[in-house]
């Protein structure tokens, strides 16, 4: 069987750590490697789950860029349910104007 070489970046502390456990296991590197790729192909799958973060589902990501959206069109998002009965409109008030504050500071008045 002829032999090829494959080639992997990966994190110097992570292959300590896959270095380390082979050596424990009574394997090298490349054996444990090779199983790897034996288990990939005998199951014609990954031999672990592998999932997707939910909060880059599609619907996540459409609800960002709506929420977005109503933001750059100047339609600020109203506090409400449960955290609507902490909010303090006086402190509300001075962070609206520390922030025209600084903007006028910075760029003028238009």
């Amino acid at each position: 069987m002829a032999q090829a070489t494959l080639s992997v970046r990966l994190d110097t502390v992570d292959k300590e750590y896959f270095e380390q456990f082979c050596r424990t296991a009574g394997l090298t590197c490349s054996t444990a490697v090779n199983m790897f790729v034996k288990a990939v192909i005998r199951e014609r799958k990954l031999p672990f789950t592998v999932q997707g973060d939910p909060f880059y589902s599609q619907a996540n990501t459409d609800h960002i860029h709506r929420s977005i959206a109503e933001l750059d069109a100047g339609h600020g998002a109203r506090m409400r349910g449960s955290l609507a009965k902490y909010a303090n409109p006086t402190l509300m008030r001075q962070e609206k104007s520390a922030w025209a504050d600084a903007a006028e500071e910075k760029y003028g008045n238009p």
